[in-house]
């Protein structure tokens, strides 16, 4: 809203011609302005940054990892031989629904914050979800690991 209110303003107050500028090409997600002879004529370029490639990949092994840690939890659990090791956990775990929706909760407040921090991070925001995937793999191991004991 504020780069429309800035291109109306110098739209509005650019009533004298002006000579002709050469504006240098504008970098991911800033806003170019050309002003030209004759009436005002104004052209406002934006350029959104774009999201890393890398991201929806890792969005997606992260949700399918937080899935796995569901449903290998639940049958450790269910099996007598395991119990949660998290303390924060352990009052959610014995509510299958309650756990889904923690987990649902965990894997979409993750996206959410990723998807604020790429736009100004790119590099942070691919790091932090490589940095989540690698510990939601560490997880999963361990279950993997409890469940093959158990059998």
């Amino acid at each position: 809203m504020g780069r429309i209110m800035c291109v109306l303003a110098l739209v509005c107050a650019g009533a004298l011609p002006a000579g002709a500028q050469d504006v240098p090409a504008p970098d991911a997600g800033t806003v170019a302005l050309e002003i030209v002879d004759g009436p005002v004529a104004a052209i406002a370029i934006v350029h959104p940054p774009e999201r890393p490639s890398i991201l929806i990949p890792l969005y997606v092994s992260a949700a399918g990892l937080e899935g796995l840690d569901y449903l290998t939890t639940r049958r450790a659990i269910a099996s007598g031989a395991a119990a949660e090791g998290n303390p924060v956990m352990k009052s959610v775990v014995g509510n299958s629904a309650a756990f889904l929706a923690v987990k649902a909760g965990s894997i979409g407040g993750t996206i959410w914050l990723e998807e604020r921090l790429w736009r100004s991070h790119r590099m942070a925001a691919v790091a932090s979800m490589i940095g989540f995937n690698v510990a939601m793999s560490a997880v999963v191991g361990h279950n993997a690991r409890v469940l093959a004991q158990i059998r």
